[in-house]
């Protein structure tokens, strides 16, 4: 599908595409200036502080550790990585003689999303397409800032070569000439060779975001459901006190807070009926952590076909798909959060140390108009 051709879809200079980011970050950064914390107990108004940076950095240390979380899992199930690059025909490229100028960079993203689709979705053996694939993938500009593909497909190890010659005709298909497909045999080094590509774009550059932005590209990075109940939301309290064990090498971050904290997750309805309880971690730790989500729009089949993770960024873009009701974490029973009113799910921010950490709400006054949300 073509997506309609705006000023948004030309392509900008390296300098352009750092303004476009400040200039985003400078919207944010004054939405929040005129923003404050309503502490429904005592009255308190405190201002909220914004830091664009400590929010990349959560952003990217919850990526990286759920690629580790993916690889560990999908190695220990025997699973073979294979890593793929794939570039656009030369159509998309305006240094091609071949270049048709009505093609955008939207168009290219959206060309990459339709092949990986097929690579991932249409995979099948003996006519029944094989469900048990899992990936990680990214699309990052080159330096002409035309989109191209970085994926880590995990494959059952006797199912490598048939999967090969099904990405194999997916290329013929699509005309597409530079690729690059490796079958990672070091595979406990998948991650490495996958972040050494994208690194840029997991961390958040400034050129990477205003390109991102311009050319309205809202899923560059995504990855299978890790079905592990650490969501971003969750991430975000727990990694402020349990610290990362280096020395642990057989288990990724998200294994070492399983291994220690108990996490219950309640899907409610409209009316706070509970729908689904889920459980994960351990059930005889001290450490608890309760969160309640509402569902508010029925998630497509097309986005189960497309494996989407629910904790992906695309959830925090959309608000009419879940909502978090509340968070709440216990330590040693005593509570130590009650974040309320979609707090974190409406901005990342740090609140002033003289806010209390828990029962609070939030307003936002922007001119004459104020929302409580």
């Amino acid at each position: 599908m073509v997506v309609n051709k705006s000023i948004t879809n030309s392509i900008l200079s390296y300098n352009e595409y750092v303004k476009v980011a400040y200039y985003q970050d400078k919207k944010t950064k004054k939405f929040f200036e005129n923003s404050y914390i309503f502490n429904k107990n005592t009255g308190l108004i405190n201002k909220i502080k914004y830091d664009k940076d400590w929010h990349l950095r959560q952003s990217y240390l919850y990526n990286t550790f759920r690629i580790d979380y993916l690889n560990q899992e999908c190695l220990a199930n025997g699973m073979t990585p294979i890593f793929i690059t794939l570039t656009l025909p030369s159509p998309y490229h305006p240094t091609s003689k071949y270049y048709d100028p009505n093609l955008s960079v939207s168009d290219g993203y959206q060309k990459l999303q339709e092949i990986f689709r097929a690579v991932y979705n249409d995979f099948k053996v003996d006519r029944k397409r094989i469900e048990n694939l899992k990936f990680i993938r990214v699309i990052e500009p080159h330096k002409s800032w035309i989109p191209h593909l970085h994926a880590i497909v995990y494959v059952p190890a006797h199912l490598k070569d048939l999967f090969l010659g099904h990405l194999k005709r997916i290329i013929e298909n699509n005309h597409l000439k530079q690729t690059d497909i490796k079958v990672l045999e070091t595979a406990k080094y998948a991650v490495v060779y996958l972040l050494k590509y994208v690194d840029k774009t997991l961390s958040g550059s400034d050129e990477i975001r205003g390109w991102k932005i311009h050319h309205k590209i809202k899923r560059s990075f995504t990855m299978s459901n890790l079905n592990n109940g650490i969501t971003r939301n969750i991430f975000k309290r727990l990694s402020s006190f349990l610290k990362y064990d280096e020395e642990d090498e057989d288990n990724s971050y998200l294994h070492q807070i399983l291994n220690k904290v108990s996490i219950d997750r309640f899907q409610v309805d409209e009316n706070r009926n509970i729908i689904k309880h889920l459980k994960f971690g351990t059930s005889n730790s001290s450490i608890s952590i309760s969160e309640t989500i509402e569902v508010t729009k029925k998630v497509s089949k097309l986005t189960f076909d497309e494996d989407i993770n629910l904790d992906d960024d695309m959830i925090y873009e959309d608000e009419n798909l879940y909502k978090i009701i509340d968070t709440i974490v216990f330590q040693g029973f005593e509570e130590v959060y009650n974040m309320r009113d979609n707090i974190f799910y409406k901005g990342d921010f740090i609140i002033e140390p003289d806010v209390p950490k828990y029962d609070f709400a939030i307003s936002i006054e922007q001119g004459n108009e104020k929302l409580n949300i």
